[in-house]
C-alpha cells in the first residue's frame, strides 16, 4: 500500500466524521482524533495497545481513535482504513482487532472499518462487540454505511445489545456547506443555475435505486437509467424527460463522482426517509437560480411541523397541497403521521396513508422534484400531478380532510393572488375540513371584499405573524399563518392569534441555526387552552366588519418592570443626554457654560424600582393630542439652525438642522408612524417634523410633566413589536394605542413616571441642559419681545399683530416660554395672553374679567401657581 493512498483513504475517513459532526482536530489541540501512535501520549491510554500490533509483537498503532472529549479521553470509537474497497473484510477484521483491546482495557466502542479512497469511493462497516462476537449497526436489518454522530455512538454503546439504529441526519451546517460544495461542482460543469436542483435531485433519486459507477464513459448514462427506473416503479414515467442529466456533457462526467462521493457520505439512503434532505439540497439551490422571480418560497420544516400540529394531521386524513413544490408539506404529513403510528414500522404506515397524499404541481422541473422527493420517502405510488389547479379541478380524486399550502406569493399585478389558492383549497376540503396557509403579511391587513366573502361561510381559526427571516436567505418576506375551518359561518366567533417571534432558529451567515427559546411549543399549548399570554397570543373576536387580521392589533402589551425594562429607561435617558451634549450648542446659541455633574452616568447597572407601583392600561388618546407634521420635505427646507425631526431611531430623531416657516412648540412626543416605525423622542425645543411623524402634545387640561413625557415615549419606543411592513403606525393606530405603565385611582400616574425618570442615571444631564436653555428662552424671549414692538403693525388688530414673525417665534419656544411670558405680564399685560393660550391650550381668565387686563394677568398668575410654573 503506498503512503499517497494511505494518506487519501484516511482523508476520506476525515470527511465521513466531519460529515456527522466529529471534531477531528487532533486531542492536543481540543478536537476528539487520535492518529496512529498519538494516544501515547496520554498514560491511560498507553497500556490499551500495548504489544497489540496486527502483524507482530509491537505496539498496536490504529489508524484513528476517537474519544468523547479532549479532557475525558473516553474511548468511542476505534476506525481501520483501507485505500481499496475489495479491502474491507480485512479492514473489519483489523479494527475489531483494536477494539478487542480496548473492550479488555474495559473500554465500550465501536469499531468502524473504511475501504476506498476518492474516485473508487469507499465502503463503511460500524460494530460493536455483543459477547465474544462482533456484528454490525443496522437500520431496517441493513447494514448501515455511516458513521454515527457523537451523541448517538454514546447512546449505542450506552445501551448494551442494541444492533438496530436509528437514522441521523448530519448536523444542518454540514447540509448546507455540502449542498453548496455540490453546487460549484454543478458550476464547474457549466450546468446553468435553473437546472442545477434537477441534476442534483436526479443523481439523489438514481443512487437511491441502486448503485452507479463513477466511470465518466457510462455514469451519465446510469444515472439517466436508474432515475427512469425509479420514477417508472412509481407510476410517473412520463417525469423521465423532465429528470434527467445531460448525457453529453462531458465535463460533467468528469465531475458526477465528486457528486456522488458527496451523497454517498452524506448517507442519502438511509436517512432521506425520515428526513427531507431533498427539499433543503433544493433549497439551498435554489439561491443561486432565478427561481424566486415565480414567486416560490419553501417553508422551513419545523413550521411544517407546527402546521400539521394546528390541523391534527392524523394517519387516517386526506391531505392535499395545490401548490406542493418540492413537497414539503406532504413529507410534513407523512412525517406526522408515522410519528402518529408508533411501534409500527415506517413502511407499513407510508403504505397505510401513501394513497391519501395529493398535490399540484404547475410548474414542470419542480413537480419532477416533488414526485422524486415523495419516491424517497417510500411512497411508491406518488400521488403528484404536474398540473396548473386552477384547471384541473376534479383533483384529488378524494375529499380532503386537511389542505396544507404556501402559495407562489405574487411579484407583479398579473400573478395570481395567494387567496386564489386558499380558495382552491377550500373547493377540494370538506365540510368542517381544514386549510392551513402561509400568506403575505399583508394579508392581514388589507381586509377587504375576499376576506368578508370567506367568513360568511367559513371560521378564522388561528392566525400568527412568522419571524421576519423565516424564509431567509432565500427570500426577504413578511408572512403570517392562517388556519380556516370550512363551512362554518364566522359570526361574532374568537380567533386565537399568535406573535411568534422566535421559532427556534436564526440566521447566522447565509443559514438559519438553532437558537434556544423557540415559542411554537408555548403557542400550540395557549391555542389548545385558549390562553392569552401578553405580547404573545390572545383569543379575540372577529366578525365581517372586523377592520384587521394582524395579531399585532389584538395581542395585550405586558406590564414591564422588569431590570431590562429599567436599564432601557435608563439608556432611553442616557440617549437623550448624549445628543444634547453633542447638540446642545446649536439649540442654546450661547456660550454660557453649563455645569453639569452625573456621577453615575457611566454605570450600566441601575439603582430604579418598580417595587409598589401599580400598573394598569391607558389610552394614548385620552391623554395626547396627536397631529402629524408638515408636508415640507427636509430638503426642500431652507438652510437654518432648527431641528428638523424624521423617521430615524438615532439621535433624538433629528436628522438635520434647517430653516422652517412652521415649529413644533416644545414639550412635545415625536413617534416615526413609517421608517424606523415607533421610534419615539422628547423633544424639549422648537422644531419641525414631517408628515411621517405623529407629533403628540397634552391635551388640555391635563397635567403631564415633561419628564413623564421620556417614561411614556419608551413604552411607545416598546409597541415597535405590533409594527411590520405594511403595518405603519399611523394616527389612527396611534389613537388606539393603550399603554402599561404606573397608574393611580384607574388614570396614569405622571408625576410617578416623572419621578422614576429624575431618578435615572444619566437625568442630570437633561435637568442641567433644560435649566441652561430656560435661561436662554428667557433671553430670547425679552430680545423677541422687542423685535416685536419695533416690527409689529400698530394700525391692526391685535389679532394681526400676533401674526407677527417674532411673535410667532414667542409662542414656538413652548412651554419653556411660559415663566418669562408671566413676567411680561407684570410690567405689560395687554399683549401676552393670546401666546400664553396658544402655548398652554389653557384660559383660565373668568367671564366676568375679560378686557381687564389687572384680573386677567391676576388670573394667569394663579393658574401658573396651580400648575407649577413661576416667573
Amino acid at each position: 500500500m503506498s503512503k499517497l493512498s494511505e494518506q487519501r483513504a484516511r482523508a476520506v475517513t476525515r470527511d465521513l466524521l466531519s460529515f456527522r459532526g466529529w471534531d477531528v482536530r487532533p486531542v492536543s489541540s481540543g478536537g476528539q482524533l487520535l492518529e496512529e501512535t498519538e494516544y501515547r501520549a496520554y498514560p491511560s491510554l498507553i497500556d490499551v495497545f500495548k504489544g497489540q500490533s496486527k502483524t507482530g509483537p509491537g505496539d498496536g498503532k490504529p489508524d484513528f481513535l476517537l474519544v468523547e472529549s479532549s479532557d475525558s479521553l473516553k474511548p468511542l470509537i476505534v476506525i481501520d482504513t483501507k485505500p481499496s474497497r475489495k479491502d474491507i473484510d480485512k479492514s473489519v477484521k483489523d479494527t475489531t482487532h483494536y477494539g478487542d483491546a480496548l473492550f479488555d482495557a474495559h473500554s465500550s466502542v465501536l469499531s468502524v472499518a473504511v475501504a476506498g479512497a476518492e474516485k473508487e469511493l469507499c465502503d463503511v462497516r460500524v460494530l460493536r462487540r455483543i459477547d465474544e462476537n462482533w456484528a454490525a449497526l443496522t437500520l431496517h436489518n441493513t447494514i448501515i454505511d455511516w458513521i454515527p454522530s457523537p451523541a448517538q455512538t454514546s447512546k449505542i454503546i450506552s445501551l448494551p445489545g442494541l444492533l438496530e439504529v436509528a437514522p441521523e441526519q448530519p448536523p444542518i451546517e454540514v447540509l448546507a456547506e455540502q449542498a453548496a460544495r455540490m453546487n460549484e461542482i454543478l458550476r464547474e460543469a457549466k450546468i446553468k443555475d435553473e437546472y442545477r436542483p434537477n441534476f442534483a435531485a436526479t443523481l439523489m433519486l438514481a443512487l437511491w435505486h441502486g448503485d452507479v459507477s463513477t466511470d465518466p464513459s457510462v455514469v451519465l448514462e446510469q444515472i439517466n437509467a436508474n432515475a427512469a427506473a425509479a420514477l417508472k416503479k412509481a407510476g410517473k414515467p412520463g417525469m423521465a424527460q423532465s429528470l434527467r442529466v445531460e448525457e453529453g456533457n462531458t465535463k460533467l462526467a468528469e465531475k458526477a463522482w465528486q457528486i456522488i462521493d458527496i451523497l454517498k457520505k452524506l448517507n442519502i439512503r438511509s436517512f432521506l426517509q425520515e428526513h427531507d434532505y431533498l427539499g433543503q439540497l433544493y433549497e439551498t439551490f435554489f439561491r443561486y437560480t432565478g427561481g424566486n422571480t415565480i414567486g416560490q418560497y419553501f417553508t422551513p420544516r419545523h413550521i411544517i411541523d407546527m402546521m400539521c400540529d394546528l390541523t391534527d394531521v392524523s394517519p387516517g386524513d386526506v391531505v392535499f397541497d395545490p401548490a406542493c413544490g418540492t413537497g414539503g408539506f406532504l413529507v410534513g404529513a407523512l412525517r406526522r403521521m408515522v410519528s402518529l403510528n408508533k411501534g409500527n414500522p415506517y413502511e407499513d404506515t407510508v403504505k397505510n396513508v401513501r394513497d391519501n397524499l395529493f398535490g399540484l404541481e404547475d410548474e414542470p422541473t419542480t413537480a419532477a422534484l416533488c414526485i422524486t422527493n415523495m419516491i424517497l420517502r417510500g411512497d411508491g405510488k406518488s400521488g403528484i400531478v404536474q398540473a396548473d389547479c386552477f384547471k384541473k379541478k376534479d383533483f384529488p380524486p378524494k375529499e380532503v380532510d386537511v389542505s396544507l399550502l404556501n402559495p407562489p406569493f405574487p411579484h407583479k399585478k398579473t400573478d395570481i393572488h395567494p387567496t386564489a389558492f386558499i380558495d382552491r383549497a377550500l373547493s377540494s376540503v370538506k365540510q368542517k375540513g381544514l386549510v392551513a396557509s402561509v400568506v403575505p403579511y399583508s394579508t392581514l391587513i388589507k381586509v377587504g371584499d375576499w376576506h368578508k366573502k370567506l367568513l360568511k361561510n367559513n371560521q378564522l381559526v388561528f392566525v400568527a405573524t412568522m419571524p421576519d427571516d423565516l424564509f431567509s436567505p432565500y427570500a426577504s418576506l413578511n408572512t403570517a399563518v392562517l388556519v380556516i375551518r370550512k363551512g362554518v359561518p364566522q359570526g361574532n366567533s374568537k380567533v386565537f392569534f399568535a406573535r411568534l417571534r422566535n421559532d427556534g432558529h436564526k440566521l447566522k451567515k447565509t443559514v438559519r441555526v438553532e437558537q434556544a427559546g423557540s415559542q411554537i411549543g408555548p403557542i400550540l399549548e395557549a391555542f389548545e387552552s385558549k390562553k392569552d399570554i401578553p405580547e404573545l397570543t390572545v383569543f379575540h373576536e372577529v366578525t365581517g366588519s372586523t377592520a384587521e387580521w394582524a395579531p399585532e392589533a389584538f395581542i395585550a402589551s405586558a406590564a414591564r418592570v422588569d431590570k431590562d425594562f429599567l436599564k432601557g429607561l435608563e439608556q432611553k435617558v442616557r440617549n437623550q443626554g448624549a445628543f444634547l451634549v453633542a447638540n446642545g450648542h446649536k439649540l442654546l446659541a450661547s456660550a454660557d457654560s453649563v455645569k453639569i455633574e452625573a456621577p453615575n452616568v457611566f454605570n450600566d447597572a441601575t439603582e430604579l424600582s418598580l417595587d409598589k407601583v401599580t400598573m394598569g392600561g391607558f389610552r394614548l388618546a385620552d391623554y395626547f393630542d396627536i397631529k402629524l407634521g408638515g408636508k415640507d420635505e427636509i430638503e426642500d427646507l431652507p438652510d437654518g439652525s432648527y431641528p428638523i425631526v424624521s423617521t430615524s431611531e438615532f439621535n433624538n430623531g433629528v436628522t438635520n438642522w434647517k430653516g422652517a416657516d412652521r415649529l413644533y412648540a416644545p414639550p412635545a412626543i415625536s413617534v416615526a408612524t413609517d421608517g424606523s416605525t415607533a421610534s419615539s423622542f422628547v423633544q424639549e425645543f422648537p422644531f419641525y417634523a414631517f408628515y411621517k411623524v405623529a407629533i403628540l402634545t397634552p391635551k388640555r387640561g391635563v397635567a403631564v410633566p415633561v419628564d413623564a413625557m421620556y417614561y411614556v415615549s419608551y413604552l411607545i419606543n416598546l409597541e415597535r413589536w405590533r409594527y411590520v411592513y405594511a403595518r405603519k403606525f399611523g394616527k389612527g393606530r396611534l389613537l388606539t394605542t393603550t399603554l402599561i405603565g404606573p397608574v393611580k385611582n384607574g388614570k396614569p400616574d405622571f408625576e410617578k413616571m416623572a419621578e422614576i425618570v429624575s431618578k435615572c442615571a444619566a437625568y442630570p444631564v437633561v435637568a442641567s441642559f433644560r435649566k441652561a436653555y430656560r435661561a436662554h428662552v428667557t433671553k430670547e424671549v425679552a430680545r423677541l419681545a422687542v423685535e416685536w414692538k419695533q416690527t409689529r403693525s400698530l394700525a391692526g388688530s391685535l389679532a394681526v399683530q400676533c401674526d407677527n414673525p417674532a411673535y410667532k417665534a414667542i409662542v414656538s419656544l413652548g412651554g419653556a416660554a411660559v415663566p418669562a411670558l408671566l413676567k411680561l405680564l407684570e410690567t405689560d399685560p395687554g399683549h401676552w395672553f393670546p401666546a400664553l393660550h396658544a402655548i398652554t391650550g389653557e384660559n383660565p381668565v373668568p367671564t366676568e374679567s375679560e378686557g381687564k387686563l389687572k384680573e386677567m394677568a391676576k388670573a394667569w398668575t394663579q393658574w401658573a401657581k396651580d400648575n407649577g410654573h413661576t416667573p
